[in-house]
C-alpha cells in the first residue's frame, strides 16, 4: 500500500494494521481482526474528505474514525486524522473517549461516487445489484 492516497499520509503503524501485522508484539494475536476492521472502513473512505475534515479541524488533538475492536480496557485503539494542516495523517492512537468524526464526513459508498460521476446511471446500478442479489 502506498504510504499517501490523495493528500492523506498512513502512519507506518496503519499500513502495518492494513496489511496484517500488528508492531506491537503483545496484541501480535489481533493482527487478523485489526487487519479486517481497519480494511472494512478505509475502503470506503474519502481521502479528499479526511484531507478537508483535517484542514477545517486545523491543528486540534486527532479525532477517531473507528475503534479497531479486540480491547476491553478503558482506552481502546482506534484509527485517528491526525489535523496536520500540512499533510493530514491517520494514526493509531489509544483513547477513552467516544467522540469520532461523523462517518458522512469522510465516507462515501461506492455506488454513490460511480453515479456522482457519471461512471454509472441508475439503470445500470440497478442490473448490477440484481446480478449481485
Amino acid at each position: 500500500m502506498e504510504r499517501e492516497r490523495l493528500g492523506v499520509e498512513l502512519s507506518p503503524e496503519v499500513e502495518q494494521v492494513t496489511q496484517g501485522r500488528v508492531p506491537w508484539y503483545e496484541l501480535r494475536h489481533l493482527a487478523g481482526p485489526w487487519a479486517t476492521a481497519s480494511t472494512a472502513m478505509l475502503t470506503r473512505a474519502a481521502p479528499w474528505l479526511l484531507a478537508a475534515a483535517a484542514r477545517d479541524r486545523g491543528s486540534r488533538t486527532p479525532l477517531r474514525l473507528f475503534g479497531l475492536g479486540g480491547q476491553t480496557i478503558a482506552r481502546k485503539p482506534g484509527l485517528f486524522l491526525s489535523g496536520r494542516e500540512e499533510r493530514p495523517r491517520l494514526e493509531i492512537h489509544w483513547s477513552s473517549g467516544n467522540t469520532r468524526l461523523p462517518l458522512v464526513e469522510w465516507h462515501r459508498p461506492a455506488d454513490y461516487e460511480l453515479l456522482r460521476h457519471g461512471l454509472l446511471d441508475e439503470d445500470e446500478l440497478t442490473a448490477i445489484a440484481r446480478d449481485l442479489g
